[in-house]
């Protein structure tokens, strides 16, 4: 089933050139909700990217990468963005993990159209297929611990249900928007349930400043919420749509 509503060009800034691009590779393929993006690998934690950003304040981040970007990737700086996103991990193990330089970063970047739009991944993108079946009803309070974070790549590997992006469905892609999307208002307000449009077209980030509190809370209390936020991107392009088929295939988790 499709949803693509308006042409898009769509810029996706990553922390890395694996994952990250194969995900949002076949989320495109199955939902067909933007025809033309491009993918650019930061190659290094958020941590380091706030410092060459937040540094200067009228350093413009899409001519920090240009600078930065090998002589292949500086063609991606010639074309006029109608939506930019920044897709990176939590890393709360980095020796310059810092809440504060996240939440600057969450407030800095909080519209796609304008500057960019930031998703943070808890621990990191793998979090997506963390899951064991469809509804998994372990998912909501699936944590993991400080040791586990450190260990999380080989852990997601014992879920190999949803390992294999290539075989996944609308339906697939659209349960898993579900399962997440949940959490996340889980997460924020203890309702099992979507919530509001609101909390993913919200502008100043609230919602998502709220969710990194909690996040950082439970991290330093050793149980970490398992939660990817990047695949929210979707519903940024196309709003109304997707969450219309999220809101009437919402499952009881």
């Amino acid at each position: 089933m499709a949803i693509l509503e308006n042409k898009k060009n769509v810029l996706f800034i990553v922390e890395g050139d694996g994952a990250e691009n194969t995900l949002i590779h076949h989320i495109n393929r199955v939902l067909k909700i933007t025809d033309e993006y491009k993918v650019l690998a930061y190659n290094t934690v958020i941590y380091e990217l706030y410092e060459e950003i937040m540094s200067d304040s009228d350093l413009d981040l899409l001519l920090l990468l240009k600078e930065k970007a090998n002589h292949e990737d500086k063609a991606k700086f010639s074309v006029k963005y109608t939506n930019i996103y920044l897709i990176f991990d939590f890393d709360p193990h980095h020796h310059k993990y810092d809440l504060d330089k996240l939440k600057s970063m969450l407030v800095e970047f909080s519209d796609s159209t304008n500057g960019g739009k930031l998703y943070i991944n808890y621990p990191m993108v793998e979090s997506y297929k963390h899951l064991k079946q469809m509804p998994d009803l372990g998912f909501l309070k699936r944590t993991v611990s400080k040791l586990e974070v450190l260990e999380y790549k080989a852990i997601v590997g014992t879920f190999p249900i949803y390992s294999n992006l290539t075989k996944y469905t609308y339906t697939t892609v659209r349960d898993m928007l579900l399962h997440h999307t949940i959490k996340y208002n889980f997460i924020g307000t203890k309702n099992k349930t979507i919530g509001d449009i609101e909390i993913y077209e919200d502008e100043d980030q609230l919602f998502a400043l709220n969710v990194l509190n909690i996040q950082n809370h439970q991290y330093n209390m050793d149980q970490l919420y398992v939660l990817n936020t990047a695949i929210f991107y979707a519903l940024d392009l196309s709003p109304k749509k997707l969450y219309n088929q999220l809101l009437k295939h919402q499952v009881k988790l």
